[in-house]
């Protein structure tokens, strides 16, 4: 199972040793690194539990007054190249990445819609390709990168039993910041909810639609394998 999570959206007046101070609450950390020209963080936890726990409780949360998301860190390491021209050969797509760590690299065409697929060891690698390469022209056009849909990757279940938050003493103290803080912060009315049995044909565009009419959607995720959202 999956023990790593993306937190994304950051304020730029957070540090480190914030978001340590804050998790450790929660459930200890086991590795942390920082993408600062993308606003997120990886966080490595000791087991899935511990990773899960993190998730449900602080994902929409602000801190520094910013609301913050988070993501499961899936294995999928595929960016998206839309549109392409279609005269560009796998060999050339493959070619434009290669030295930003791209290992496979593939031409779709879906009727005349041509885009392309790009593999990459490291999610951290694809997530820096995006970085540079968002709006660029590539051959003749600007092109739009975006990660693959884990629904189209293997399905990973974010769904299981949560345990007790740790005990663990944090440095929350010299941070500056809490997790009460952020607690606080938080609006009485934030949640997150489950829709489960979603028919096949099912659309983000209509759950988020029809949701908006309750109240603001912070961020979704569809597992359509397993027929459900889950909805912040």
């Amino acid at each position: 199972m999956d023990t790593s999570l993306i937190i994304r959206n950051l304020s730029d007046k957070v540090t480190v040793q914030d978001i340590k101070a804050i998790m450790d609450v929660i459930s200890p950390i086991q590795s942390i690194k920082t993408l600062k020209n993308l606003q997120c963080v990886l966080i490595g936890f000791y087991d899935h539990k511990a990773a899960e726990q993190a998730f449900y409780m602080m994902n929409g949360r602000p801190i520094h007054n910013q609301i913050i998301s988070i993501d499961w860190n899936y294995a999928n390491t595929s960016i998206i190249v839309d549109p392409l021209d279609s005269s560009i050969t796998e060999s050339n797509l493959f070619k434009a990445f290669e030295s930003l760590g791209a290992i496979d690299a593939c031409v779709m065409n879906e009727n005349d819609h041509i885009y392309g697929i790009v593999t990459f060891s490291t999610k951290i690698d694809a997530l820096q390709a995006m970085d540079q390469m968002n709006g660029k022209h590539l051959f003749s056009n600007p092109v739009h990168l975006t990660l693959q849909e884990e629904s189209e990757e293997d399905d990973k279940s974010t769904i299981g039993s949560r345990r007790s938050s740790s005990s663990a003493q944090s440095d929350s103290a010299i941070s500056g910041i809490s997790y009460e803080d952020i607690f606080a912060q938080t609006p009485l009315y934030h949640t997150v909810i489950y829709i489960k049995n979603l028919p096949k044909q099912t659309t983000r565009h209509e759950i988020i639609s029809l949701l908006q009419h309750h109240g603001i959607v912070h961020n979704h995720e569809i597992i359509m394998k397993k027929r459900m959202a889950i909805i912040t």
